[in-house]
């Protein structure tokens, strides 16, 4: 074995006889984000002329613009001139001798650790690509993104009132008849509703963030499960009212200084003064609501409350030290807004003794105008790590991540994983006259679940239930060790309600008091329900009308709202229609995981084996091993790239999903010379099955996943029977051809003559 070492074009020179390790290991069973933390242990190379240049002398501190340790640095790993893996390569320390070096210790790190070192401690309202989801708040926005599932869409989620549906009107501080009655004056308002982002844009926002340069392949994040995700925005007490856009009005510099005052009692000299404005504002749009906003260098003194029309405000500072301030005062609005402000400002100063006197009004009128407030997405989003987020999918749906040569991270849910692997007879390699057979891994306890969360009905859940409403809580008996693994997402997981009678279900996310509270992000889909006419329809506030909605986004926690998958751990029954949500993330994405972990036939083997070059360079984690007839999935490799000997820690491959066919089957029975070609589709290993088969009449033309055939015209006069054979390694089904004969009449020439116009068979 002849490795070679290299920090971009430039090649490392090594010690001949220094061991280097390295390890590969499929999957963290206590993290199980942790996937594919490829490593070497360290070793040393020489610090010779060459590795010297390379590294810029390091040992030297006063070099300028030397080898910067504190990074990794882009590396790759060849073996006898085969590429064999590329990552960074990290300088941990020199050695030195009589002040001379002799050698450097480094370690190699494979690809995906870069994902934590560029990413960083950045949170998801950093992410500069989700401004493009930004739009202009107003009631017909709202109203537009609540009846279309677009990236940034509205569904029903209430945080304040409850949402209800009857005869009778009902609109109080706590609830609200929603169901839409021509005499009827209240119902959504769009003020209350908050938005939800598809969990794909965040993941395109991550792409595109700058300096990241991270792309990630769609074999899992293009999936229904994923793609049509939705995450909510904000929570019950932020942005309580519609967002107000700010507008600097006029800045009023002022001098307040030490005047002299005439009084009663003699000359006075001020100390101290009070400011007062007085404010008159006329807005042209009489129903767009507005606040003045009053501030002395910047900060913040007095807020009106929220105002309708023209209206007369007084501003009274507190007793301020005589100096220059500036006076500035702004007009928040909630739309398009024109209006004219006359401000009187008035300096009260005041003596030592309380004396005061007043100073001359100074009058202003200004003319101006705002916008209409743009919703800020990264202003509103929760403000999680984006590491965080990331790594909340990679636990929800069980995912692997592997680097490919072109960069892009390949991403897919740990059975798809395997189920792409190669299946590779390695008996040759691999040295079983020593080998150590264990239980593997064990818990007695495995928790999938979610933050803590005060909403109202799912707290009542977990009081009546003793767990968390979605969760999957599974307690192994007789396991003698006392250990367990738990998977908590940063969500929340609220438990949502159908209106009855209706085909509206909703998240009412309130604390147990019916008070909004500082509420998690939470995950759901949203299900376009189109609500027809009459009494199914809903009412929709907007700043001047109350109007029926015949569409809305609803919530649901499964991918339709009457069936399919649910993303949440546990199987609960549906709001909507009590049915078992037994199609969930535990069922689709772990199941199969942990019933191999804990079956009383996993064994777990560690053995040793040498291989070849070819071998290690081609060698995948997601490869299932065959060793003397039985097939093993891969755990944990570490091999010496100097010598080329390899430990192996082994599974016993019991993967329910990675069975081919079992059956062999009769495709096709058409009658006669007609049946001329024909396909099926092999749902086992097609990445390295093989269709051949030894029937003359038979010809293949086309390879697994789809194997199509032609066939040769049936001229026996006699059924005859075919067979495909595909070599997969698993169980190497057969498909049987069956093509049946007619009475066929042949001839000898291509001229057929008869002595009158009829033919009899």
């Amino acid at each position: 074995m002849q490795p070679q070492l290299y920090i971009g074009a430039e090649k490392l020179d090594l010690f001949p006889d220094e061991s280097i390790n390295y390890n590969q290991s499929v999957q963290s069973l206590k993290d199980l984000t942790k996937v594919f933390t490829d490593f070497t242990k360290s070793f040393k190379i020489p610090a010779n002329d060459t590795n010297n240049a390379i590294f810029k002398h390091y040992y030297q501190n006063q070099i300028d613009n030397g080898f910067d340790a504190r990074i990794k640095t882009n590396a790759r790993i060849d073996i006898n001139g085969v590429t064999f893996k590329k990552g960074k390569l990290q300088l941990n320390s020199v050695g030195l001798k009589s002040n001379v070096p002799e050698f450097y210790d480094v370690e190699f790190f494979g690809d995906t650790i870069d994902i934590k070192d560029k990413i960083g401690d950045d949170t998801l309202r950093d992410l500069d690509g989700l401004s493009t989801l930004d739009f202009t708040y107003n009631a017909a926005n709202v109203k537009s993104r609540l009846e279309t599932d677009g990236d940034l869409a509205f569904g029903l989620a209430s945080y304040k009132r409850r949402f209800l549906s009857g005869s009778t009107n009902l609109s109080t501080e706590t609830a609200v008849n929603i169901n839409y009655n021509s005499s009827f004056t209240d119902g959504i308002d769009w003020k209350e509703l908050k938005p939800f982002i598809k969990c794909s844009s965040i993941l395109s926002a991550i792409e595109s963030q700058p300096g990241y340069g991270l792309q990630f392949s769609r074999d899992f994040f293009g999936r229904a499960e994923f793609d049509r995700l939705y995450m909510s925005i904000s929570s019950g007490t932020s942005n309580e009212d519609a967002p107000f856009r700010e507008k600097l009005v006029q800045t009023l510099p002022i001098s307040l200084y030490p005047i002299v005052f005439v009084s009663l009692f003699g000359n006075r000299t001020a100390v101290s003064a009070r400011v007062k404005m007085y404010f008159r504002i006329v807005p042209v749009e009489q129903n767009i609501p507005y606040r003045l906003v009053w501030s002395i260098n910047g900060e913040v003194k007095r807020v009106s409350e929220t105002l309708t029309g023209e209206y007369a405000y007084l501003f009274r500072s507190d007793l301020l030290d005589l100096d220059d301030y500036d006076l500035q005062y702004s007009v928040q609005a909630e739309g398009d807004l024109n209006f004219e402000v006359n401000c009187e400002q008035t300096v009260t100063y005041f003596s030592s003794d309380g004396l005061f006197a007043n100073q001359p009004i100074v009058q202003t009128t200004v003319f101006d105008s705002i916008a209409a407030p743009d919703f800020n997405v990264q202003s509103q989003i929760s403000n999680m790590k984006v590491l965080d987020w990331f790594s909340a999918m990679l636990k929800a749906f069980n995912l692997v991540i592997v680097p490919q040569p072109d960069g892009v991270l390949y991403v897919n849910d740990l059975n798809s994983w395997y189920r792409d692997g190669a299946i590779l007879d390695v008996s040759e390699y691999v040295d079983i006259e020593e080998l150590k057979v264990s239980r593997g891994e064990l818990f007695n306890e495995i928790v999938l679940g979610y933050e803590d969360t005060e909403q109202i009905l799912a707290k009542q859940y977990q009081s009546q239930f003793g767990k968390q409403f979605g969760a999957e809580d599974i307690t192994i008996e007789n396991i003698s060790l006392d250990k367990k693994l738990e998977v908590k997402l940063p969500f929340e997981n609220p438990q949502f309600e159908r209106i009855n009678d209706t085909y509206v279900q909703y998240a009412y996310v309130v604390d147990t008091e019916q008070e909004p509270y500082e509420n998690k992000p939470f995950l759901t889909y949203l299900q376009k329900s189109f609500l027809g006419s009459g009494d199914l329809r809903l009412g929709f506030n907007t700043e001047s009308t109350y109007q029926p909605l015949t569409s809305v986004n609803v919530l649901s926690h499964s991918l339709l709202l009457l069936a399919g998958f649910s993303c949440q751990f546990g199987a609960e029954f549906s709001e909507f229609n009590g049915r078992l949500m037994d199609d969930n993330l535990y069922s689709r994405f772990y199941s199969d995981y942990f019933n191999d972990l804990f079956n009383k036939k996993r064994r777990k083997y560690n053995l040793s084996a040498e291989f070849t070059p070819t071998i290690l360079a081609k060698l995948e984690m997601n490869d299932r091993l065959i060793i003397k007839g039985e097939r093993y999935v891969i755990d944990n490799i570490e091999t010496n790239i100097i010598t080329g000997k390899t430990s192996l820690v082994l599974l016993n491959d019991l993967f329910t999903t990675l069975e081919g066919s079992e059956t062999s089957s009769r495709i096709s029975q058409k009658k006669g010379t007609f049946f001329d070609k024909g396909s099926f589709y092999y749902t086992g290993n097609a990445k390295v099955a093989q269709a051949f088969t030894e029937n003359s009449f038979i010809t293949i033309t086309s390879q697994p996943p789809l194997v199509s055939f032609d066939l040769d015209v049936n001229k026996t006069g006699e059924d005859r029977v075919g067979v495909i054979q595909i070599q997969d390694g698993l169980s190497d089904p057969s498909f049987i051809i069956l093509q049946l004969s007619e009475n066929v009449l042949l001839f000898d020439s291509n001229i057929i003559t008869f002595d009158n116009n009829k033919i009899t068979f």
